[in-house]
């Protein structure tokens, strides 16, 4: 459906290696001249980012205008008025299709916020970022394959981590289609802080002030403390002992919810 309409026949695309990993690791990779639009992802913040070899926008435009989808021989350093065309056409289905994998773990809207040709252009993503990659394998009519790798930052679908999570849970009898199932995957080995609040005592600013070194601020604990992922509430729990050490003993666990509110 995304590659069909341009290449005039049904290529075989193959998903690949779904990675978690630091951008300046991945961009290692990068060679001097690349297609990489930079995505909106609403109403996440944050964006994506779509990478392509410019020898796959080239065997496409070869076919689309009546060649035998085959690159050019001689390649320039910026893309075509007809690549850039049929590269705007592309990504218009990339997006739909994204939106639609989507939509059964949470509403995402992609689309194309600029591009650019030359990887030293990019600064929204710094080196030390995490980053999920999923790559997918496009067979092209005349032999060969090129990858498009569809680059989601760790931060910006952190949100979505608890519907991930619950999605997960509620589909353990099921089969998830390839690269949903590895980005899922990823994204669970990501360590979270969890943390509880005992007590939250409050003082008068006089008071604070004339504290000194052996004086006692009273604090009440309650029956019940909330269990914190990141700044949402996951569960809830009475404080106690295991082991010689304080715990939290979990009594119910709260719907995940997702939050773009970062």
């Amino acid at each position: 459906q995304v590659f069909q309409p341009m290449l005039r026949v049904a290529p075989k695309v193959d998903c690949g290696l779904t990675s978690l990993e630091s951008f300046g690791s991945y961009a290692e990779g990068f060679e001097d001249f690349l297609s990489l639009t930079i995505v909106r992802m609403e109403p996440l913040r944050g964006h994506g980012l779509v990478v392509m070899k410019p020898d796959l926008i080239g065997a496409i435009v070869d076919a689309y205008y009546g060649g035998k989808g085959e690159p050019p021989t001689i390649r320039a350093n910026e893309f075509t008025a007809a690549e850039d065309r049929v590269l705007q056409s592309l990504l218009g289905r990339l997006f739909a299709q994204l939106d639609a994998a989507w939509a059964d773990i949470f509403h995402l809207q992609f689309s194309r916020i600029s591009s650019e040709s030359h990887p030293q252009f990019l600064s929204f993503l710094e080196s030390a970022d995490m980053v999920v990659v999923t790559r997918f394998l496009v067979h092209l009519p005349r032999g060969g394959t090129s990858a498009v790798d569809v680059v989601y930052p760790l931060n910006a679908l952190k949100p979505l981590m608890p519907l991930l999570r619950l999605r997960v849970i509620t589909e353990q009898s099921e089969t998830d289609p390839g690269w949903k199932d590895r980005l899922k995957s990823a994204l669970l080995d990501v360590e979270l802080p969890v943390r509880s609040i005992l007590a939250e005592p409050t003082l008068s600013l006089s008071a604070i002030m004339a504290l000194k070194v052996g004086d006692v601020v009273p604090i009440h604990v309650p029956e019940e403390l909330h269990m914190l992922v990141e700044k949402t509430t996951f569960g809830i729990g009475a404080p106690g002992e295991a082991n010689g050490n304080a715990a939290l003993k979990i009594r119910s666990i709260a719907r995940p919810r997702a939050s773009t509110n970062r």
